[in-house]
């Protein structure tokens, strides 16, 4: 699935206002609903999978069924940043299963 994310970003001020969407077939092949538990998830396994050192906040998610889309909406903090902790993709995310 993290191959086939979309990622776009824009500069508003010393944050980014970050937005990933995923096809809405693979994410309901993993997840059963569009809660902010998924959409963390899918996010921060992006950010591992790009080697984003960012910080996240105000996460969201939105499905828009005629785009057969799902977005998932945060707002990325890198000013002063230290290296965020690291962890591995579980296989459910990676196209090695």
């Amino acid at each position: 699935m993290l191959n086939s994310i979309i990622a776009g970003r824009v500069r508003d001020g010393s944050v980014y206002k970050m937005t990933l969407e995923v096809p809405e077939k693979e994410f309901f092949e993993i997840y059963s609903d569009l809660d902010n538990e998924a959409a963390e998830d899918i996010l921060k396994q992006y950010m591992m999978y790009h080697a984003d050192d960012g910080r996240y906040s105000d996460i969201s998610i939105l499905h828009d069924s005629n785009a057969h889309v799902v977005s998932i909406r945060a707002i990325m903090h890198y000013d002063g940043n230290d290296h965020t902790e690291q962890f591995n993709i579980p296989p459910y995310l990676s196209n090695k299963m």
